[in-house]
């Protein structure tokens, strides 16, 4: 039988040195936004139909009040 040689592995990897700066010079977050934030807004069924009816409802009350002290 020949020779064996057990498989090795090492637990540690030396990368070479980056060209450049590891983190941005530029903050992505500090960028605008290309779309706007009207666009991404989703009408969200119930939730939004009992606001606007509460809304509406105070409207209203205070168009009641408004006239009511004008009496």
């Amino acid at each position: 039988m020949g020779l064996v040689i057990p498989a090795t592995s090492f637990r540690s990897v030396d990368f070479p040195e980056p060209f450049s700066p590891i983190t941005p010079k530029v903050d992505p977050f500090a960028t605008s936004n290309e779309t706007p934030s009207s666009a991404v807004k989703v009408w969200s069924g119930r939730r939004s139909e009992r606001r606007l009816r509460v809304r509406s409802a105070l409207l209203r009350v205070l168009n009641w009040l408004r006239w009511t002290k004008r009496r």
